[in-house]
């Protein structure tokens, strides 16, 4: 009996050095896995200044693409992406973001940082602010013609509007007479 309890003990201190041995291979794998992880922001932070350097400077030209479009896909990167790592390098260039918040917080949580702190406009939109008018035209004639002639038509309206509005509340008068209206 006190053979078996002897090499239990045995047992005991064989284990305790194994569970030991393992703790510290774990820790030391955590401490890589971070140093890594670290790593690779530092990486990513590099592409992002690049990407949004070629962008800004059109110097995927100089590789003979047509846009920057073409050269992402060349280069079998994700639009997506590509264009969130621009934004962010504008954040850090602008001094909305600092490169240690990326590296602690990470990447989505740089992203929805920069949404919230410029209420989700990140870049002015190119589109139109200005909600487009829809209309009823009495004849075919008219509407072959405005829909040919669709920015012409949006620049007449507005030098009608800006510099002839005389005109245009004299329609409004004659139309309003038409229809019998005061």
């Amino acid at each position: 009996m006190n053979k078996r309890i002897s090499d239990n003990n045995v047992n005991y201190i064989l284990d305790k050095n194994n569970e030991n041995q393992r703790k510290e291979e774990f820790d030391q794998l955590v401490k890589q896995l971070k140093n890594n992880i670290k790593s690779e922001i530092y990486n990513i932070i590099d592409t992002m200044k690049i990407l949004k350097k070629i962008n800004d400077n059109k110097l995927y030209v100089e590789g003979g693409f047509n846009s920057f479009k073409d050269f992402l896909t060349e280069l079998k990167l994700a639009k997506t992406q590509s264009y969130e790592y621009i934004k962010l390098a504008t954040a850090i260039e602008t001094g909305l973001l600092e490169e240690d918040f990326i590296t602690l917080h990470g990447i989505r949580a740089s992203i929805r940082y920069i949404k919230t702190k410029t209420n989700g406009i990140i870049k002015k939109s190119r589109q139109n602010p200005i909600n487009p008018l829809r209309f009823q035209l009495k004849s075919q004639m008219s509407y072959d013609f405005y829909k040919k002639n669709t920015k012409p038509t949006g620049f007449i309206l507005d030098k009608l509007c800006s510099d002839k509005k005389d005109w245009l509340e004299d329609f409004i008068k004659e139309l309003k007479s038409v229809k019998g209206e005061k």
